[in-house]
């Protein structure tokens, strides 16, 4: 009998066959009208713990989809997922997600399953390629408030309750923390002061906005 597992649709909770189930992951024919797809490259990764849908679309082969929940099944036993964008594997998992989604003829450069790299190994892998050394920010110093003053004109910058605000599209906002603005410079994403998620070196994002990048 074909094990099932039990998956969050919009408006109840539905039980679905699984063709594979690990600890944290299971790979399924995702709901088409209700029923499950019939399409012969047509699968779903569902978080088990939640029933909450890592990957609800997987074009390919059942063995590339179960490949790939295979190699991310452990990593997944770390995620919240009241809070999955704290996770810190989140955009690697992304990322991985298309890789093992390639169609072309040559496969593009991207993540190394299953490492999951975080900021500060790319940092530190940056540094290595250019000759240099790389410190992480600490403990202390990753909480304070970026030092936008010391880049930015006076103008824009002013000081509330202690905290550096920018202004930006006609408001002041309060600038991230050295070590939120340390991991969106190294991460593949990062955030506009609005809190939307744009490249690092988009006009709009942190990075930018406080001439790092």
């Amino acid at each position: 009998m074909p094990a099932t597992i039990t998956i969050q649709c919009r408006d109840q909770s539905r039980s679905v066959p699984a063709v594979w189930v690990g600890e944290n992951l299971a790979v399924h024919r995702p709901l088409v009208k209700g029923a499950p797809s019939t399409a012969a490259r047509h699968w779903a990764i569902t978080h088990t713990a939640s029933g909450l849908a890592a990957c609800s679309s997987f074009d390919g082969p059942k063995s590339a989809a179960v490949n790939l929940a295979k190699l991310w099944d452990k990593a997944f036993g770390t995620m919240d997922a009241n809070n999955s964008r704290a996770w810190p594997y989140c955009q690697t998992w992304i990322a991985d997600v298309r890789l093992a989604q390639w169609h072309g003829t040559e496969r593009p450069n991207g993540p190394i399953l299953p490492d999951h790299p975080k900021p500060p190994d790319v940092a530190a892998a940056v540094a290595a390629a250019v000759g240099a050394t790389y410190e992480p920010v600490g403990a202390d110093e990753s909480g304070e408030p970026f030092a936008a003053a010391e880049i930015l004109p006076a103008d824009r910058v002013r000081i509330v309750d202690g905290w550096p605000e920018v202004f930006w599209r006609g408001q002041w906002w309060p600038v991230p923390t050295v070590g939120e603005v340390e991991s969106m410079v190294f991460d593949s994403v990062a955030e506009s002061p609005d809190g939307q998620t744009v490249e690092p070196d988009h006009p709009e994002s942190w990075p930018s906005i406080l001439g790092i990048v």
